[in-house]
């Protein structure tokens, strides 16, 4: 997950939505990330959002920066990362709630 992360951030790419379900292993064991349908340009104007005041992504990986609609960067696909690798280690998200705002708000 790391090595494709650090290729599309050496391109310029912010993921901006590492979950479990944009990781697959594949039959020979190799590490895919999938689903840069909300990736964004580093350099490009207004990285946060895909629409003017939406914030994009899964509640349970967001960075506190992207779940405020600020900028992203980076490292707000490495911190999704650490969530992600909580997940594995203890079988369940970091965060959890009733409802996806209630996610974002710890």
């Amino acid at each position: 997950v790391l090595e494709a992360l650090a290729y599309s951030h050496q391109h310029g790419i912010v993921h901006r939505d590492i979950k479990p379900a944009n990781v697959i292993i594949t039959d020979s064991g190799a590490v895919k990330v999938m689903d840069f349908g909300i990736a964004r340009a580093l350099h490009g104007a207004q990285s946060t959002m895909t629409q003017t005041g939406m914030v994009m992504g899964t509640p349970q990986y967001l960075s506190p920066e992207q779940a405020l609609g600020k900028a992203v960067d980076h490292r707000s696909d490495l911190y999704a990362t650490g969530c992600l690798l909580y997940e594995l280690l203890a079988l369940r998200p970091p965060f959890t709630g009733e409802t996806p705002l209630s996610v974002v708000y710890q």
